[in-house]
């Protein structure tokens, strides 16, 4: 019988067509009835060329999750009762396009019906992962974006071994093979990857005993200063100590946040370098010395990016520095992506890297602990000329603030208002070992932090404090504008692909600033340029004063109109039409 159905399968589609017909027609399984073709052809059709379903494949709506819960919940209902080890037998010879479709549902529609439904996603894991396991090693011929689906029932486990052992080796090796134009798919695949990695890996850094340095000889080559070595870290005279700015600064911080904080754990993120080596030191110094702070225990964390020749040895040096102090060290490797490697975009590196920087910081300081960094006031005029530069963040031109709190972990500057030399004086005077500084000096920050920073300071030492009290001033004026805006904003209409905005004689001569601020109330998807904002800004002064109706271009992302009858501005967005 097979082989007559066979026979005639072949005279009507062909062979390849009869084979899989066949496939799909034969019980492989006693309770697994797999979904029809046609219905799987829906699937995959609208996952794959619908506009709208592609553009929310990582960023859903309300409304899209139920139009796809109207769309797909019976489907998926259909297929929720299955055992997975039929699944799994019948995936092993299904076509690729049915099992596809049949992940596509337990996988990803899962999780837009769980945001509208009771569905539970995890409940119908065990199945695409099944159906994904079964299929993968016949799998090499799909393209990029249909492979990473197929394989994503494994990443969505959130299981170390698998995705060490299984989807991080055929990701990469899919990468590797991908097309140029296919390989963003996997860059965002891997980045992806790697932050759910390194976010179950983050226990792995714990602090360990660790015998303490005899000598800093064996990181001779690394250390910019290598001091003569002492067995007590602490055998300098109080004196000497209490008379360094540096020592100053600290200890005032410090006392000063007690009064309003409830802490009990301090944890210095210590690279090795002279800033964090000299305030992992006097922080460690100060909970001995003064009665007032002996209460607090002190940890110290280091992350091994893993981007330079020498960066393993680098670690052994801030582990030998830690223990000579005797301060726990948690140590991060991040061995998983490298900023130069082809894996991901250097944008998502940043964000993956910082991801797991800060799950350490979180995971160290418990429930009450803060973070102490050690930045100092120089770091705050390198991002005040950055800033000016790239004309950004006007409400904080120094970048950073001596408390804060980011990703619910509060961090604490005490050097941030003395400048880097005091911080070099007392690395001498204490004789503490601190790695080269590692900054390229080809680089932005390293021209100013070598060229212009000591010009300034040399022949207008005036200047610098000047640009502090503009960016306190400019930081003020930005928190009342603010009140402005969201004022303006309420009188403005979003619609689907767009908005509609009110034109007042004040905005023909705001700053591109204000256009930033209004399209990121207004949800825009994409910020222009500040050229195409300054071109707005001439354009609609123009077409005003001459109440002439017109459309202009801002970049790729977006494009405005003006109504005169309406003296209304009507903006589109690009990728929302």
């Amino acid at each position: 019988m097979f082989w007559v159905m066979l026979l005639l399968a072949r005279q009507a589609r062909g062979w390849r067509a009869a084979t899989a017909t066949l496939r799909r027609l034969t019980p492989r399984c006693a309770t697994f009835a797999p979904l029809p073709e046609d219905t799987t052809k829906d699937v995959l059709d609208y996952w794959f060329t619908d506009a709208e379903a592609r553009q929310r494949w990582f960023a859903s709506t309300a409304a899209f999750d139920h139009q796809v819960s109207d769309r797909y919940a019976t489907t998926l209902s259909a297929i929720s009762d299955a055992d997975e080890a039929d699944v799994a037998t019948w995936a092993a010879t299904a076509p690729l396009d049915d099992v596809l479709a049949h992940v596509l549902l337990w996988d990803q529609v899962s999780r837009h019906l769980a945001r509208v439904s009771d569905t539970d996603p995890s409940a119908l894991g065990p199945l695409a992962m099944a159906a994904s396991r079964a299929t993968l090693s016949r799998a090499d011929d799909l393209n990029a974006e249909r492979q990473a689906f197929l394989l994503m029932p494994l990443r969505h486990s959130f299981d170390r071994r698998i995705l060490e052992d299984e989807v991080l080796p055929l990701s990469r090796r899919w990468a590797k093979d991908a097309q140029d134009s296919e390989r963003g798919v996997w860059r965002r695949f891997d980045a992806a990857l790697c932050r759910a990695l390194l976010k179950l890996k983050t226990k792995d850094g714990r602090p360990q005993e660790t015998d303490k340095p005899a000598s800093w000889e064996p990181f001779s080559t690394l250390l910019a200063s290598s001091p003569p070595f002492r067995a007590d870290a602490f055998d300098v005279k109080p004196d000497a100590v209490g008379s360094l700015a540096a020592h100053k600064a600290a200890k005032k911080f410090l006392l000063e946040r007690l009064e309003d904080s409830n802490t009990t754990k301090l944890i210095c993120s210590l690279s090795g370098g002279v800033d964090s080596v000299v305030l992992t030191y006097l922080v460690s110094r100060l909970l001995r010395t003064t009665p007032a702070l002996k209460h607090l225990s002190l940890e110290a964390v280091h992350v091994d990016y893993g981007n330079r020749d020498t960066s393993r040895d680098e670690a052994e040096f801030v582990q030998a520095y830690a223990s000579w102090l005797g301060v726990p060290l948690w140590l991060r490797s991040i061995d998983i992506l490298q900023k130069s490697g082809d894996n991901v975009e250097r944008a998502a590196y940043e964000s993956v890297t910082r991801d797991a920087r800060f799950w350490t910081y979180e995971e160290a300081c418990g429930s009450d602990g803060v973070v102490l960094l050690g930045h100092n006031r120089d770091d705050t005029f390198e991002n005040l000329f950055a800033n000016i530069n790239r004309r950004q963040h006007y409400d904080q031109l120094r970048g950073m603030t001596a408390v804060s709190e980011e990703r619910g972990v509060r961090t604490w500057r005490p050097l941030l208002a003395i400048d880097k030399s005091m911080i070099y004086d007392a690395a001498s005077a204490l004789k503490l070992p601190h790695l080269a500084d590692s900054t390229d000096p080809a680089c932005q920050r390293g021209v100013f932090r070598d060229r212009w920073l000591p010009v300034v300071r040399d022949r207008q030492p005036l200047l610098l404090p000047g640009l502090e009290a503009l960016a306190d001033h400019v930081s003020f004026l930005t928190e009342v504008w603010r009140e402005k805006c969201s004022e303006y904003v309420s009188t403005c209409e979003r619609f689907g692909g767009g908005a509609s905005l009110p034109v007042e004689s004040w905005m023909c001569d705001a700053p591109s600033s204000f256009w930033v601020d209004v399209l990121r109330r207004l949800e825009a998807p994409h910020r222009p340029s500040n050229k195409a904002l300054e071109n707005l800004q001439s354009w609609l002064r123009r077409q005003r004063a001459a109440r002439r109706s017109s459309t202009c271009e801002l970049g790729a992302v977006m494009r405005a109109e003006y109504v005169p009858d309406e003296d209304v501005l009507r903006v589109y967005f690009l990728d929302e039409t």
